[in-house]
Order: structure tokens, then C-alpha cells, then sequence
């Protein structure tokens, strides 16, 4: 562990960014890290960084670069679950589990910088800063149920039939209404598990269709049974 006074203003003003900590004024997270212990590390672009089943007894919190989530089988298969941008915390609702080992292998796809707190001193600070609990735990909430979609839309085959599915799922919700997107492109098209530009492609071509319209980064459903009526037909 670093000694607890070795946490620099450029760090603390990564982790305030971090959902966990953006209640805290900059002082007030910096106090509190010269209180708690933690480890800091920096990682190349590529090199691994945790291994799928190792156990995971401290946060890890992302503060710098992006890291790859993949699960790999015996014949060499992988698949990539998640991409994970700084500033964020990692496999949090792992960390209070019953088991509490990996369910994936953390790679750098770049140069990447984290500092780790064990879960018992995350549970001191937490025990002061009941906001922090609750941040944490609606964390681990969000990546659960981002994983379960994930899940989800693996048993649609086509990009337009997980969009179509996607919209009409939103669209059921508030009937009528805009449609405000919760993720970003970039992260609706890692959910789907295809790029960025494939869905960009076929987002525009919905509009096109005249099927949705778009206004800045919400969208409506002009006509709902023909869009039904393209998903299921694709």
C-alpha cells in the first residue's frame, strides 16, 4: 500500500469525476485519501492486468486510459463483454460477493492508470459517507443490468433487429413521447456487441424510412407497426 498522504491533485481530480466520489469537494476527497490507505498502479497499452478467476478483494478504480473486459474459452475464443473509460470503478458488485473472483480478464487498451482500495476500508468510508454506499451499490446495480441486456440482445442476429427491439422497448415506456437515449452511441453499440459506425449506418437508416425521427440525440417512433413489422421481418 502507498502511504496515505501520497494521493497528487491530479488523481484526486480524476476520482472526482468518478461517480463514486462527485458529491465530495476536491479538499474533502483529498482528506480522505490521506486517511485510507491504497495502491496505485500504472499499466502499458496491452498488458494484463487482472486474469478471469483471480480473486478480486479490493475496488479497483479506473482513473486513467480504458480497459477491455473479456471472457476466453479453452479453444482460444474470446469474448469481449465490456469496455471500461476512465474514470470508473471496476466489477464492483463482485467485490462483496460470496464468490469473489473475476469473471473476466482486465487488458489495457491503453496506457492505463488505477489505484485500488480494499473492500474493508472501502466499507470505513462508506460507514462515514453513506452517499458513497449508495453510489456504489446503484454502480454495481447499472453493470448488472447493462450485462443482462447484453445478454439479451446476443439472441437477436442482425443490428437492426437488436436497434428495432431496442427503440420499441424504450418507446413502450412513455408511448408517444422523445425518446432520450440512457446510453451513448458508443455504449448502445457495445451493448449490441457491434461498432459504431454499423449502427450509425442503420440508425440513419431507420430515419431515412421515415420509421423514427431524430432531433439532436433523442428520437420518436413515426410508425410503430411498420417498425415492428421491420424487425420481425429482417
Amino acid at each position: 500500500m502507498l502511504p496515505t498522504d501520497t494521493i497528487s491533485d491530479e488523481i484526486a481530480e480524476k476520482l472526482q469525476d468518478c461517480g463514486l466520489f462527485s458529491h465530495l469537494h476536491l479538499h474533502e476527497l483529498t482528506r480522505l485519501f490521506r486517511r485510507y490507505p491504497f495502491s496505485s498502479r500504472r499499466h502499458e497499452s496491452g498488458n494484463l492486468i487482472a486474469q478471469r478467476g483471480d480473486e478480486y478483494s479490493s475496488l479497483m478504480i479506473l482513473v486513467q486510459g480504458e480497459l477491455s473486459a473479456e471472457i476466453s474459452d479453452a479453444q482460444g475464443h474470446t469474448l469481449k463483454v465490456e469496455s471500461l473509460h476512465a474514470p470508473s470503478p471496476v466489477a464492483a458488485g463482485i467485490l462483496f460477493g460470496d464468490d469473489n473472483h473475476l469473471p473476466v480478464s482486465l487488458t489495457a487498451v491503453v496506457d492505463a492508470h488505477t489505484i485500488s482500495i480494499h473492500r474493508d476500508v472501502l466499507l470505513k468510508m462508506a460507514g462515514e459517507d453513506p452517499k458513497l454506499l449508495r453510489t456504489l451499490l446503484q454502480d454495481a446495480g447499472n453493470r448488472i443490468h447493462f450485462l443482462a441486456d447484453k445478454l439479451r440482445f446476443m439472441k437477436f442476429h442482425t443490428i437492426r433487429e437488436k436497434l428495432c427491439t431496442y427503440l420499441l422497448e424504450l418507446d413502450q415506456r412513455s408511448p408517444g413521447k422523445l425518446l432520450n437515449l440512457p446510453y451513448s452511441m458508443e455504449t448502445l453499440a457495445e451493448l449490441f456487441g457491434v461498432s459504431r459506425p454499423s449502427l450509425s449506418r442503420v440508425m440513419g437508416n431507420l430515419v431515412d424510412q421515415e420509421l423514427i425521427s431524430r432531433s439532436g440525440r433523442s428520437y420518436r417512433i413515426q410508425n410503430r407497426s411498420a417498425l415492428i413489422e421491420s424487425c420481425q421481418n429482417d
